[in-house]
C-alpha cells in the first residue's frame, strides 16, 4: 500500500523534525510580544501546527500576506457541517472560529524565517 510505504519512509528522521517544530513553537512563545495575539500552546506535542488567537484576524492575515508570511485558518467548528448542524449556539466555538489563525511552523524553517515571522507579528497590523 502506497500510503503505508510513504508513512514508513517518513518515520526516518521524525524526531529531528518534531524537535525543529518544537523549537519554532518555543521561539514564538518566547519572542512574540504583541498583545493583540495569544498563543494556544500545547507543550509536549509534535507542534505540527502553530495556532494563535488574533484580534482583527482579517487585517492580520492581510498584513502577513503583504509581508510574505503565509497564514492559514485550519479549524472550523464541526457543528457547522450540515450533518451536525443543530442550531445550538456555541459562543466559545464562535469566538475561536472568528479569531484563530496559524503561523508557519515546519521543520525546514531557517532562523531567518522564524525571525521574520516574529518581527512581522510584533510590528503589528
Amino acid at each position: 500500500d502506497y500510503s503505508a510505504a510513504l508513512g514508513c519512509g517518513n518515520l526516518v528522521g521524525i524526531q529531528d523534525r518534531i524537535n525543529q517544530r518544537r523549537e519554532v513553537a518555543r521561539r514564538y512563545a518566547a519572542e512574540i510580544s504583541n498583545e493583540s495575539i495569544q498563543g494556544t500552546w500545547q507543550w509536549g506535542g509534535s507542534s505540527w501546527i502553530s495556532t494563535f488567537l488574533v484580534e482583527r484576524r482579517d487585517e492580520f492575515i492581510k498584513a502577513m500576506n503583504e509581508r510574505s508570511i503565509p497564514t492559514n485558518v485550519v479549524h472550523v467548528g464541526i457543528h457547522k457541517h450540515p450533518v451536525f448542524e443543530s442550531g445550538v449556539e456555541l459562543p466559545n466555538q464562535r469566538y475561536w472560529d472568528e479569531h484563530h489563525v496559524c503561523l508557519p511552523c515546519h521543520s525546514s524553517m531557517t532562523d531567518e524565517d522564524i525571525e521574520k515571522v516574529i518581527r512581522s507579528v510584533n510590528d503589528g497590523w
